[in-house]
């Protein structure tokens, strides 16, 4: 890999892609449509399995055009990213929580107070020791970190407003990049901002994620309401729809002790914040010893995992008249958690 050094710092201040990681992604976008069709089909928007499979675009990985449209994502990903000195450790910072449970809209703050404090804005620091604690290693990873986005992705690939944001179109094809992406931040070892459902089995991914990275876990809940209500809005403003069903399936998982609570034991840091109390810690978890700071909400967490499917629907569906309901169609967890 060829890289330019700054140098009064040591550190590449621009880059080039390794053949081998833009080798990577027709093989991973080729294996995601064989062992996990499933998953691009039901965020297709209501698209027969046979048009998903004809339009998909990792039917058109392969060719040069696309080989140098997935080396510009790469480059925008790892130069917006990688701007400051590289960590002696990398940080992992893992946002992960139902959909629409307000993971983006805690790492937006966190981002606004970043830029406030580097333009001398006075700030206040976060009342709970645990979750100012998670912030400053947010801020400490900020300066040399690889942002999994799949946002990006959908803006570079055209498939996906060509066909109306369709998701399921372009779904192998983001994950792959995503994925290649992740391989070159660990060769670069800079540190990794990841944001995802995180509702399946986590021990060994987690176990694995802790000894390659200062590993923090940031998992965010809200009232299953809640969450449908911020579907609604999504899929009002996207286009892209989300089943209650699947909704409800999430928040589930999510809840099992396999899910987060692994996550949180395995991490160095963790907290679980419910996003509708004003993000306030649920509980915290410092290298394994977990602090319960609302058992209310922390036995309310926990019994979603075992609660009826029916009654878990009804609380997504308490405030169904507010906007319009939305159609059966999901999307899955995206990849690299295992």
């Amino acid at each position: 890999m060829k890289q330019h050094f700054d140098q009064k710092k040591g550190n590449p201040t621009s880059f080039e892609v390794p053949d081998h990681i833009l080798n990577m992604i027709p093989k991973l976008a080729e294996a995601y449509i064989k062992d996990s069709f499933d998953r691009a089909f039901a965020a297709a928007n209501g698209m027969s399995k046979e048009d998903l499979e004809q339009n998909s675009t990792h039917n058109v990985v392969n060719s040069p055009e696309r080989r140098q449209l997935h080396r510009g994502i790469l480059l925008e990903l790892i130069e917006r990213g990688l701007k400051g000195e590289k960590p002696e450790k990398p940080l992992f910072i893992y946002f992960c929580g139902p959909m629409a449970a307000g993971k983006t809209n805690l790492r937006n703050r966190f981002d606004q107070r970043i830029k406030d404090e580097n333009n001398d804005v006075k700030v206040s620091a976060f009342q709970d020791s645990a979750l100012e604690s998670v912030y400053q290693k947010y801020k400490q990873a900020a300066s040399y970190q690889v942002y999994s986005d799949f946002n990006l992705y959908k803006e570079r690939l055209p498939e996906y407003k060509k066909f109306k944001n369709n998701f399921g179109v372009v779904r192998a094809e983001a994950s792959a990049v995503d994925q290649a992406a992740i391989a070159w931040s660990k060769e670069l070892k800079s540190s990794l901002v990841l944001e995802q459902l995180g509702d399946g089995p986590k021990e060994k991914w987690a176990s694995e994620m802790a000894e390659k990275y200062e590993f923090i876990a940031v998992g965010v809940i809200a009232d299953p309401s809640v969450n449908a209500q911020g579907m609604r809005e999504r899929s009002e403003d996207s286009g892209q729809e989300i089943s209650e069903d699947e909704l409800a399936g999430t928040v589930q998982k999510f809840s099992r002790s396999d899910a987060f609570q692994t996550t949180a034991l395995h991490a160095d840091k963790a907290v679980l914040l419910q996003s509708d109390k004003d993000y306030g810690v649920v509980c915290a978890w410092e290298n394994g010893t977990k602090n319960i700071n609302d058992p209310t909400a922390f036995q309310t967490f926990q019994s979603y995992a075992d609660m009826d499917k029916d009654a878990l629907m009804k609380m997504v569906q308490k405030n169904e008249g507010v906007t319009k309901a939305v159609t059966p169609t999901s999307i899955p967890e995206e990849p690299g958690s295992n």
